[in-house]
């Protein structure tokens, strides 16, 4: 089983190399990034391993609702 990585709120290294075709470098560099940039807002980090989709989206100006409608078609 699984899981598509638009219905998950946190993502992995892994989870952001799937989504953005990257290779591992490059996703533990937005990885890093995102973790950072939630922990100079305050955020609770609920996960050692996982950020914020949400903040991914942000960094890197990903549009996940464009890719949603683009995997249905």
């Amino acid at each position: 089983m699984t899981v598509d990585i638009h219905s998950k709120y946190y993502v992995t290294k892994s989870d952001i190399q799937k989504l953005l075709e990257c290779g591992y470098e490059k996703a533990k560099k937005i990885f890093d990034a995102a973790r950072e940039t939630e922990l100079k807002s305050g955020l609770i980090l609920a996960h050692d391993n996982k950020v914020s989709l949400k903040t991914v989206s942000k960094l890197t100006g990903f549009d996940i609702n464009l890719s949603i409608k683009l995997k249905a078609k």
